[in-house]
């Protein structure tokens, strides 16, 4: 449980460092195996050798299709294939380890296998001229030297593919292609198909089928880096350039051939199959290009080889399969526990170094790997991301055929080694779990990384330019003891002798450069991607907007902010020209002002923008920095402000206008009752009765005056509140207006209150259209209010006309008088609390009944209007719905 925890603390992906470009070197170099197979079988078929190249060139093809699907499905894996196959098996346990490791097993030969192939072809070229070829040194060497490249980070890796790739497809494709032509078109051709076809066995099928799965199957590497590629999309899409690259090169190499090798003595030897093929279309070319093809090939295996088989340790660990000191990975991104694992595995086959019964096991792992992808194919079949499961079943069942009857013809032997192989690593596996040395653990190499750098490292630089000046040294003394004797061989013998020497030592010198230079160039390019990467990660938090605009203000860069602010996704906001958004940006960015503000709508509406343009800081730079800031809010905020302000204002006003009101309004009243008073104090014992009845009656109305004022005032703070209720109910409102100008006109002698009712409601009951559903409390507060009103500014002895329609579900009231008339300029304020018209002179009164009649109508969802004239008079006309619902 604490490893589990340890792993889980340490554990993380891959950092995604290599560029599509890198990752398509990787994924092309499984069509080179071809020249590590094909010479044998053809070797020992013949003509008959297509026969097995046919079906396992359209599994292949149909292998890198479904390798692709599971990849876009998994694009955070690490190790393609073989972890693939275990996710599929997920279920079965064990089956997912054992099928993933005999993948492993398969790659981690590899590099000893190509490594005595790679010696083998210097043995040939230098022992003619009397060179003892250290094979040992060689060996090692060569199997080594991928590996020091890998530990040199996975972009070594990658900058060594792009150094070999291109030629070594290319000279593949050119030997198929050339030699294709040739068989076509030459005079001196065998013929394009070879004119005697024997039969083949099953049993002969099954054992060379056996052979050619190692290499025919292994085109879909490219899958192996799709989770530390920038690029996952455009690595996937390698694998499909590969499958339509593997009829050419598996078909179109073998027909070349066995038409072209067919000269006795020179058994399975790939030097010679391939030069003897080649010599007809290259001629005196020949023994160089092939050399340099095979060398080629050889160092491209290696690499990926070992760049593939660390990323199986250490996706599987970091899905808890392994050991968790597979997970872990250096600054540089190296995974070392597993590099160092894996070398010391290759070592072992090297040191076995029987390269055909290597092969065999070798082939037994990889076959059993391939054959549990195809398994877990059809078990999870129902998958969107599984393209053939009927096929794949189909496959696996051919496979394991073969696997028995290939693997037997082979040697049982080997066969057993084979499928036990993968049991024998997962049982390491867990005894290195269980071991207590720190190497075997994380944390160990955690603390190795994170410890300070030696002293000793102080003068590493002199230290890397003395190997370079030593690998100089030994190149010149290399080339001049070798010309000696190249000039006593001939000149095909010293070009193949040249190939070696160049790509052997390009090898070795990028393996020095991985070691050297590489690093310090790896990092300042670390620390320019960690702080470009700063940089991006504040940029992605900043919630401004930020734009980058060249010289004629087209945006060539954009935050993600701007996705939220424009309404369009990033990437389809470049090349846009900002006055696009803002109209009134005009010409170029350096006619623009520094600061300005904008308006934009998007989906949320109408924004209000603030944006600022920074000058280019030299004249090499003429890129500018726009920063648009939302401001919306902001503004929202400052008219939110100002409308408080001005609401204080107001009621600062109304506040004077009340102390003056309440001061003017209460003194008449408080003055009549205080003279009434002392008035009966000191007369009431010589008064009549009437007398004093009169000054009492006085008393009452000042009294009553002032409660009416207060109720006003009252009513008026219940509106602002939001308290005023609205209560309707069945109301006859002929007889409620009849009642009302009744009371009204006791109160007055000088005025005559006119009442006239009128009902326009056609098709309906008269009785029924009188009645209204209103608030009898707020009705008498509108009508006498303006009834008053209408008395108040009349002159004495003049009448007021009162008249009620009904019409269209509305009762609409028209209050006339011939008063004094409101001056146009008070109209905008006339139901405003206090306001009074400029022209009322001494007339007393509040300010508030116009207010309480406008808040009263609008309780009812009615409306009211007035149309005055100054001298004239004034008519009021409030409409009222007669039945609307609480």
């Amino acid at each position: 449980m604490a490893i589990n925890r340890l792993n889980q603390t340490l554990a993380t992906r891959l950092p995604r460092s290599l560029s599509a470009t890198e990752t398509w070197g990787f994924g092309l170099t499984g069509h080179v195996g071809w020249i590590g197979t094909a010479p044998i079988i053809h070797a020992a078929l013949g003509p008959k050798a297509i026969f097995v190249w046919l079906p396992g060139i359209i599994v292949s093809v149909m292998l890198n299709i479904q390798v692709q699907q599971l990849g876009m499905h998994w694009s955070d894996v690490a190790g393609g294939t073989p972890n693939y196959a275990a996710r599929l098996l997920k279920n079965f346990y064990g089956l997912d380890r054992y099928v993933a490791i005999g993948y492993f097993v398969g790659w981690v030969a590899a590099p000893a296998i190509y490594a005595i192939v790679l010696t083998d072809l210097i043995k040939v070229n230098i022992e003619p001229i009397g060179i003892t070829c250290p094979e040992v040194i060689l060996k090692v060497g060569f199997l080594a030297l991928a590996f020091i490249v890998g530990l040199s980070g996975t972009r070594a890796l990658g900058i060594l593919h792009l150094f070999f790739v291109v030629p070594a497809i290319g000279l593949l494709l050119v030997f198929c292609v050339q030699g294709l032509g040739w068989l076509a078109f030459s005079t001196n051709s065998p013929g394009f198909f070879p004119t005697n076809w024997s039969s083949l066995s099953f049993a002969e099928w099954a054992k060379w089928f056996f052979i050619s799965t190692i290499s025919v199957y292994s085109c879909e590497t490219a899958s192996s880096f799709v989770a530390d590629s920038r690029s996952p999309g455009k690595t996937l899409r390698c694998l499909s350039w590969s499958a339509w690259l593997i009829p050419p090169v598996f078909l179109g190499g073998s027909l070349v051939l066995m038409q072209l090798a067919t000269k006795p003595g020179m058994g399975d030897n790939l030097y010679l199959n391939l030069l003897t093929a080649a010599r007809p279309f290259w001629g005196q070319s020949a023994s160089f290009l092939v050399t340099l093809l095979i060398a080629f090939c050889c160092l491209l295996s290696c690499a990926t080889a070992v760049a593939n088989t660390s990323r199986i340790l250490f996706q599987l660990a970091l899905d808890g399969q392994l050991a968790p000191v597979f997970t872990v990975i250096s600054r540089k991104g190296v995974l070392e526990p597993a590099l160092i694992f894996s070398f010391i595995l290759s070592l072992l086959c090297l040191v076995w170094g029987d390269i055909h019964h290597v092969v065999m096991v070798a082939g037994t792992s990889y076959l059993i790997s391939i054959m549990g992808l195809h398994l877990g194919l059809w078990l999870r079949r129902k998958e969107a991301q599984v393209l053939f499961p009927h096929w794949a079943i189909a496959f696996f069942i051919v496979e394991a055929v073969v696997l028995v009857v290939g693997g037997l013809a082979w040697g049982w032997q080997y066969l057993l080694l084979g499928l036990a192989l993968p049991i024998f690593i997962l049982m390491g596996d867990r005894l290195l779990r269980r071991v207590p040395f720190a190497p075997f653990h994380p944390s160990w190499w955690q603390r190795h990384y994170h410890a300070k750098p030696s002293s000793k490292n102080q003068d590493f630089v002199m230290l890397q330019v003395f190997v370079l000046v030593c690998l100089i040294c030994s190149s010149t003394a290399i080339g001049w003891a070798i010309n000696g004797r190249l000039d006593r061989t001939s000149s095909e013998s010293s070009g193949a002798l040249l190939a070696v020497v160049l790509v052997t030592l390009s090898f070795v010198g990028i393996g020095i450069a991985c070691w050297t230079t590489l690093p310090q160039i790896s990092a300042i390019d670390e620390a320019r991607q960690q702080a470009k990467n700063l940089l991006i990660a504040a940029l992605d938090t900043v919630p401004d907007t930020i734009l980058v605009l060249d010289q004629k203000g087209t945006i060539c860069q954009a935050n993600p902010a701007s996705k939220e602010l424009f309404q369009i996704n990033v990437q389809d906001l470049l090349g846009y020209n900002l006055n696009t958004f803002f109209s009134n940006l005009a010409g170029r960015p350096e006619q623009w002002l520094n600061h300005s503000e904008h308006t934009l709508e998007n989906s949320q509406g109408l924004r209000i923008v603030e944006l600022t343009i920074s000058r280019p800081s030299s004249l090499n730079n003429q890129e500018y920095v726009a920063i648009v800031r939302d401001i919306t809010k902001r503004k929202q905020s400052e008219v939110e402000i100002r409308d408080a302000l001005a609401k204080e204002k107001e009621l600062g006003l109304l506040k004077s206008r009340f102390v003056t009101m309440t001061s003017h309004e209460f003194r008449t009243p408080l003055t009549t009752i205080l003279s009434s008073a002392e008035l009966l104090e000191l007369y009431s014992f010589k008064w009549n009765e009437d007398k004093k009845i009169k000054h009492l009656q006085r008393i009452q109305i000042a009294v009553k005056q002032m409660i009416n004022l207060l109720n006003d005032v009252l009513l008026i703070g219940k509106s602002e509140a939001g308290k005023l209720e609205y209560n309707p109910a069945p109301l006859d409102l002929i007889q409620f207006c009849y009642d009302l100008v009744e009371e009204i006109q006791i109160t007055t002698k000088s005025h005559n209150i006119t009442f006239v009712s009128k009902i326009n409601c056609s098709h309906i009951n008269p009785d029924n259209c009188r009645m209204a559903y209103l608030d009898d409390k707020l009705l008498r507060h509108i009508l006498s209010n303006l009834l008053s009103n209408a008395i108040k500014y009349s002159p004495e002895g003049d009448s007021v006309n009162f008249e009620l329609i009904f019409q269209q579900g509305e009762a609409i009231f028209h209050i006339t008088d011939r008063g004094i008339g409101i001056p146009i300029a008070d109209r905008e304020q006339l139901f405003n609390s206090f306001h009074r018209a400029s022209n009322v002179g001494t007339i007393s009164g509040t300010g508030l009944g116009l207010a309480i009649v406008k808040r009263s109508a609008d309780l009812h969802g009615g409306k009211i209007a007035v149309s005055s004239e100054v001298g004239i008079g004034t008519t009021f006309t409030v409409s009222l719905p007669l039945r609307k619902q609480v």
